[in-house]
């Protein structure tokens, strides 16, 4: 089933579990598909390389979501490798567990970073490239 044929997906996260899942059902899709890690480059490339031995079109972007300036240049990069952008998955995110009193101010703000600011981040950055009719023309014009 190529129901995504012609489009391109940015999935932020894509190295493993949940998003390596999407990333790979997208391009089984259709869809070309760029994905980011941080630093698990051999996860990526084994992403990559099913990918890529399924038929796929596939980039691999190392970028860390704590980054505001490493997420909009993963959509560029994006972009300027397969000329456009139609589906944005921030699937990034981490985790810190245990009692609130025994997290760091130091750990609260990466948390955030990653786990929201990154998904507006990448959000904005994405919808400047979405054509007409896109999610992000779409808030545009309502706004």
């Amino acid at each position: 089933m190529n129901q995504l044929s012609g489009k391109v997906a940015l999935v932020t996260g894509g190295s493993r579990g949940i998003g390596a899942a999407t990333a790979r059902r997208l391009a089984r899709d259709g869809a070309a598909v760029a994905l980011t890690y941080v630093t698990a480059a051999d996860k990526a490339q084994a992403v990559a390389k099913q990918i890529d031995a399924d038929g796929g079109r596939v980039l691999v972007i190392q970028a860390d979501n704590a980054d505001p300036g490493a997420v909009t240049a993963a959509v560029s990069q994006t972009v300027t490798h397969f000329g456009q952008i139609d589906i944005l998955v921030n699937n990034a995110g981490i985790v810190t567990g245990g009692p609130l009193d025994d997290m760091t101010v130091e750990q609260a703000d990466r948390l955030w970073a990653i786990d929201v600011r990154a998904v507006f981040t990448a959000s904005q950055a994405a919808a400047r490239h979405m054509s007409e009719g896109g999610r992000g023309q779409a808030a545009r014009n309502e706004a």
